[in-house]
């Protein structure tokens, strides 16, 4: 009896969990061009010297400090017959000219000798206007992929842009993939290379501008919610999970949603900082790391508007990630840092909960517990308290 009992229980925790939860598969079309949303580039690194010149012609022997890397296209072994011929890669080499500029040639047709390769010249990058990857200089590139089970021939346009400041040289790949979800066009982004294994979902609606979407977030179309849960660029198919949960029900950081609950110590004064706690007020979340350069930064911007708001109004949470204690002591003092601060950590989970994959990130918590702003720079954040909250409307 208790085997038969044992099976009735495993059946019944597998219908609900089947219940609870609904995949659905959407067919995937790729474009060689760039999305609406594409906006990310990613700079060159990772150049070491050239000892062999026999492939370069004589017309680049008047460069020197000849530098050779490569781009990856894709990582290895992402296609189901991957083997060592596949080109997922493609070759460049710096070098500089008789005038002191860098100059850029690129294996074009990626047969790993650069004799029929000339010197690209890559337009300028201006930090100080909207950079559209469209815009600058194109070469389309050469390299293998997988079609009906065999190896075959594919093209890419990559795009370059040079930054005189830093002499660096910045690409983005032209793809993007779009499928169709209840009517309502969905537009892929990848991020990095090819794999699609980090991406952005975007809906492409005439009414408004969405967000970028990453994996394990979610997707919600009027009243139907979707865990964004896996793309397969070898079968071209976005698997997406149907909700059956009440949307006041899911938790997520993103906007619209209810921001997800913690309770953890302040590192400061010891007290408990829970979020529920906090109902009725704005709540301001700064999630950084001691090694964020770019979060340091920030923190005596932020120090300077705590100091000068009405914490009747909103409070102030720092989610510092997990470190050696007199690491982050250290930075307490040096900041003069304040307000409360709590640290994610393997017990709490803080970071998984809120689905970080870069620093720092920022939310902005409305007094009913709902996301209405996320990653924003703090000078937005004295803005909108110095207009009273009025621009924080979910658009």
């Amino acid at each position: 009896m208790k085997k038969i009992h044992f099976t009735y229980a495993l059946i019944f925790v597998f219908t609900v969990s089947f219940a609870q939860k609904q995949e659905i598969k959407l067919p995937l079309t790729i474009y060689n061009e760039f999305g609406i949303h594409t906006m990310g580039y990613f700079a060159i690194q990772n150049s070491r010297k050239l000892q062999d010149t026999s492939s370069i012609v004589k017309a680049f022997n008047s460069l020197t400090n000849l530098r050779i890397g490569s781009i990856k296209i894709y990582p290895e072994g992402i296609t189901p017959i991957w083997d060592n011929s596949f080109r997922n890669s493609f070759r460049y080499i710096f070098g500089i000219d008789k005038n002191g500029k860098e100059q850029l040639i690129i294996d074009k047709n990626n047969n790993s000798n650069f004799q029929d390769d000339d010197v690209f010249i890559a337009d300028t990058l201006d930090r100080n206007k909207k950079n559209l990857c469209k815009n600058w200089s194109k070469v389309t590139v050469e390299y293998d992929w997988v079609k009906d089970g065999k190896k075959v021939q594919r093209f890419i346009d990559v795009h370059f842009a040079y930054n005189h400041q830093n002499n660096f040289y910045y690409y983005a790949f032209a793809q993007h993939a779009t499928t169709i979800l209840n009517q309502k066009k969905l537009e892929i982004i990848p991020i990095g290379d090819l794999s699609y294994s980090s991406y952005s979902v975007f809906v492409l609606d005439t009414d408004s501008i969405s967000e970028g979407i990453s994996p394990n977030k979610y997707l919600k179309d009027k009243d139907e919610v979707f865990l964004i849960k896996d793309l397969d660029i070898n079968e071209n198919v976005l698997t997406l999970e149907k909700e059956k949960r009440p949307f006041s029900e899911i938790e997520s950081a993103q906007i619209g949603f209810q921001v997800p609950t913690f309770s953890a110590e302040d590192l400061i004064t010891k007290e408990i900082v829970s979020l529920e706690k906090y109902k009725g007020k704005y709540v301001f979340l700064d999630l950084w790391t001691t090694w964020c350069g770019a979060c340091l930064k920030e923190m005596p911007k932020i120090k300077d508007i705590y100091d000068q708001t009405d914490h009747s109004k909103i409070e102030f949470i720092g989610i510092v990630g997990e470190d050696k204690p007199e690491k982050i002591n250290k930075i307490i003092n040096t900041i003069g840092i304040n307000w409360k601060l709590v640290e994610a950590n393997s017990e709490n989970k803080i970071f998984n909960k809120y689905k970080v994959n870069s620093f720092p990130t920022t939310l902005l918590i409305d007094p009913n517990g709902i996301v209405i702003k996320i990653n924003f720079r703090v000078e937005e954040l004295k803005k909108i308290i110095e207009n009273k909250f009025k621009d924080t409307t979910e658009k």
